[in-house]
């Protein structure tokens, strides 16, 4: 039981990640960018396959990994986001399912459905408490789930351009009539969270085989996160996704059929958005 959650406590930290990139956008645009997953599948794989096979070094890798998944974001902002901004938001949302497809058939034709191997940042124990072994990755991927959370809401709360942000997310035609150039705010916002996801991908790609399929698990843990954080709280999002790690390292050590903890999540985000739709954590507007 303790390494299950443990192993929780760490995926979830991911998932919370994961699931601050889905807030971000829908903060600024009140779209859920279903998309989200494969743009930082996309850029996992170019960050894997430059790492792995073609002997680049890892700091260029990932160099290159996150800033595919930036200008495919992007992309999707200038194809999707801005020429329906106006229209009802779920238009959009749904037009980001298109998006994420085509994402995932270029991928399976460039790089194959096969899983691939993916060289760990590095291995090895850093200590053991209570008969449970904490990895270096571990405490990697925590530390720099940290530092990406921090500085994003320093940005956010503390900068110029977060009060733009959040101008534009509340008020579009206000915060443009005020000289807020929300178009440019919001390429910003869909460009970190493109970052955003591909960081997720990348930490959690470190853990050993990955496939075009990979990230598609996390859309239903990232949307279960972001109900739960409230859809806008971004601290409230990421607390929610080690709530939900934790959560499914206990349904995984109670429930050990198959597809039990995607059926337990999927059930759970039925019901949240039939009680609670506004999520359990207060939204920040």
């Amino acid at each position: 039981m303790t390494i299950s959650l443990v192993n929780g406590l760490f995926i979830g930290v991911i998932y919370g990640l994961f699931a601050v990139g889905i807030v971000l956008v829908y903060r600024s645009d009140r779209v859920i960018n279903f998309a989200h997953g494969n743009l930082g599948m996309v850029g996992t794989f170019f960050y894997a396959k430059l790492w792995n096979d073609s002997g680049w070094p890892m700091a260029a890798a990932l160099a290159v990994g996150v800033a595919a998944s930036i200008l495919l974001a992007i992309a999707t902002e200038r194809i999707v986001a801005r020429p329906l901004r106006g229209h009802r938001p779920e238009i959009a949302t749904l037009a980001t399912f298109g998006i994420s497809t085509l994402l995932f058939v270029w991928a399976s034709r460039r790089w194959g459905t096969r899983p691939i191997l993916n060289r760990p940042f590095v291995t090895g124990t850093a200590f053991e408490i209570g008969g449970v072994r904490i990895q270096y990755l571990q405490l990697i991927t925590v530390a720099v789930a940290l530092t990406i959370l921090t500085l994003l809401l320093i940005t956010l709360h503390r900068t110029s351009f977060g009060l733009r942000v959040r101008a534009s997310a509340l008020n579009t035609v206000a915060a443009a009539q005020a000289g807020v150039r929300t178009e440019r705010v919001s390429l910003a916002v869909w460009a970190l969270a493109g970052a955003i996801a591909a960081a997720a991908g990348i930490l959690v790609s470190a853990r050993g085989v990955l496939d075009t399929q990979f990230m598609n698990a996390f859309m239903l843990r990232g949307l279960a996160v972001a109900i739960v954080g409230g859809l806008t709280n971004i601290g409230g999002c990421f607390a929610a996704g080690i709530a939900i790690g934790l959560a499914e390292g206990y349904i995984g050590y109670q429930f050990s059929a198959p597809g039990s903890q995607e059926a337990i999540l999927a059930l759970f985000v039925v019901v949240m958005l039939v009680v609670r739709p506004t999520g359990l954590i207060k939204a920040e507007y």
